[in-house]
């Protein structure tokens, strides 16, 4: 991945990838800012909480915050990808109802974009182009022409919000029970989830949930448990003022040791540190 602009404060990251072969994101992949997923070239399975998505060049894919996802490109293709990460900040305006609006596409039940009309899928590629221009070629003043490109992205998604999408690729039986499995451990993590007791309540032999989950998903189960239960941690961490071993028991984790051990794992940094610097 190739980061072609960056602005720290307000936070507005916007970057470009080229991806060969079969390749998933790495690690569990969840972050504080919203994300604009646009695919230019190929196309790619996107696992998305605990639903799947068929993405096709073309497309646009939001994230809200915190959203827990991973992108699996298929063997034997070429696939290019440009993203745009933001916070709220780099939208602010003094009309805070603009801002809702603009945000409103984020919080849809379906995070795929798909414009059907040729005029707004041009403009959606010129808008993208000239993103990458402005930001590898740097002219005089690029920064807020930057900046008014990216506002001019938004509102154009905004705007194209309501344009259908319908997945061309029907989910296999096995596909729909993973996505099963994936809904229960949201819906349990806060309990002792054991891989034995999760294939018996589903059916099926535990080597089997662990090989066909990961390759259905991207994640191993006790990733998929761990990625939940760190997202949500992160959450109280930073809206609460819970203690923090209260935190670690209300998220499903048997000890603060365990907590404490999983959450630098996937944080790089201990819960109070997390807590430090997101509360300011």
């Amino acid at each position: 991945m190739e980061i072609l602009y960056k602005n720290e404060q307000p936070f507005m990251e916007f970057s470009e990838a080229i991806n060969h072969g079969n390749t998933r994101m790495d690690a569990s992949h969840f972050h504080s800012t919203y994300e604009i997923y646009y695919l230019q070239k190929g196309y790619c399975d996107y696992f998305i909480e605990n639903k799947l998505y068929h993405v096709e060049a073309g497309d646009v894919v939001l994230i809200h915050k915190h959203l827990l996802h991973k992108t699996h490109y298929p063997k034997a293709m070429d696939t290019k990808r440009l993203l745009v990460n933001f916070d709220d900040k780099y939208i602010a305006t003094q009309h805070s109802e603009d801002i809702q609006w603009l945000l409103a596409c984020f919080k849809r039940d379906n995070p795929i974009i798909r414009f059907h009309q040729q005029d707004n899928k041009h403009k959606l590629m010129q808008l993208f182009s000239e993103l990458v221009i402005l930001s590898t070629r740097q002219p005089d003043g690029y920064r807020f022409q930057l900046e008014t490109c990216f506002h001019q992205l938004l509102i154009l998604i905004s705007k194209g919000h309501k344009d259908d999408y319908i997945s061309p690729k029907h989910p296999s039986d096995i596909e729909k029970k993973m996505l099963d499995i994936a809904q229960y451990i949201h819906s349990h993590y806060i309990n002792d989830i054991r891989l034995a007791e999760l294939a018996k309540t589903f059916f099926i032999s535990p080597h089997y949930l662990s090989h066909k989950f990961k390759a259905v998903t991207g994640f191993s189960i006790t990733d998929y448990i761990h990625s939940i239960r760190i997202k949500r941690t992160q959450e109280l961490l930073i809206n609460t003022n819970k203690k923090i071993i209260d935190i670690s028991q209300a998220c499903g984790f048997g000890s603060v040791s365990q907590f404490q051990r999983v959450f630098h794992k996937y944080c790089h940094m201990t819960p109070r540190q997390f807590r430090k610097i997101n509360s300011r």
